[in-house]
């Protein structure tokens, strides 16, 4: 979902040929490890990097990314869950069961402090039936628990344990099943991201970078220059000074205050 609105709220007519990518944000990701997401900068991010069991598709209907099929029993209180087989985290490791049963567990984990702990408070175990299928149980039934089976999966190789720290070096170096691998933090803030030529979808994107650019007025100016290509949560003002001067696309997000 955030992927979507990165990538076409607001757009050059040269967008979809256009490499690399640059969008801007007001503040950069402090972190990018999707335990401890704090900002929209840093959830956009992670969406581009991490990928969850279940995702939206382009109609916002709910439809599996790292899934393949969820059974519920008659109850509604556990569903088995398989997994996709030809998935590979950007170091080259496949993503297996363990990887799902670990980043539940690191969520619940209360010496993690995760700010996402919420999202996965509504299961009470989950453990793996093989390398490629899980079994979630709930606190109470569930009737589509795959509406809430949109939380970023994390490679369980690349920690000790499920007690994991905000400063876990994970923060800098992060590696996802997502269509674009992380290459760089910039000493002015700014991300530099590549495409996973493993991906099983291409974006037709080489690369993505996110700058960091506070002020909105000189965010439109860097767009109107051809410095970058998307901006997020556009002003209205922005919006109708910069169609005068070029061509531009956008598509609307909830009501925010003013912003398109």
């Amino acid at each position: 979902m955030y992927m979507r609105t990165l990538l076409c709220l607001l757009m050059l007519p040269a967008f979809a040929s256009a490499n690399p990518i640059r969008y801007a944000e007001d503040q950069g990701p402090a972190i990018i490890n999707p335990l401890f997401t704090t900002t929209m900068s840093e959830a956009r991010i992670n969406e581009l990097i991490f990928e969850g069991l279940y995702t939206d598709n382009k109609n916002l209907m709910t439809s599996p990314q790292l899934a393949e099929t969820l059974e519920l029993n008659e109850a509604q209180t556990t569903a088995d869950i398989t997994l996709r087989q030809d998935v590979y985290w950007h170091d080259g490791h496949p993503f297996t069961a363990e990887d799902v049963v670990f980043t539940v567990k690191t969520m619940q984990n209360r010496n993690t402090l995760s700010t996402e702990a919420r999202q996965v408070s509504w299961i009470s175990r989950i453990e793996a039936q093989g390398d490629h299928a899980v079994r979630i149980h709930f606190t109470q039934p569930q009737p589509n628990p795959e509406d809430k089976l949109f939380f970023k999966i994390l490679p369980a190789h690349r920690f000790q344990g499920t007690t994991v720290k905000r400063t876990n070096p994970f923060r800098t170096d992060p590696i996802g099943t997502g269509p674009f691998q992380f290459e760089q933090y910039h000493d002015d803030n700014s991300v530099t991201l590549s495409q996973w030529s493993d991906y099983y979808l291409s974006s037709g994107i080489s690369e993505i970078i996110m700058r960091e650019v506070s002020d909105k007025n000189y965010q439109a100016k860097l767009l109107l220059y051809e410095s970058l290509e998307a901006l997020i949560r556009v002003l209205q003002e922005t919006w109708q000074s910069c169609r005068t001067t070029v061509r531009l696309s956008s598509i609307p997000t909830r009501p925010t205050h003013g912003g398109i």
